[in-house]
């Protein structure tokens, strides 16, 4: 019995990892999908992009994807 409650011991850590590591992802991609919106409104207000670089930490290359996609 002993090597069974081992077994689901090392089943049930190794689950939690992988239920942690979903959870982490869904985070970062919130956060991305909120610097997107962020950047996306920034531009309709006419901000500079070199303000929105310093300001979000994003390169000039993901502005203009973003600035692609609005016209």
């Amino acid at each position: 019995m002993q090597v069974n409650a081992k077994l689901q011991n090392l089943m049930m850590k190794a689950e939690n990892k992988g239920i942690e590591k979903g959870i982490e992802k869904g985070r970062e991609e919130g956060r991305e999908e909120e610097k997107t919106n962020m950047i996306f409104h920034m531009l309709k207000e006419k901000f500079d992009v070199k303000t929105i670089m310093r300001a979000l930490n994003v390169s000039e290359e993901t502005i203009n994807k973003i600035k692609a996609t609005m016209q």
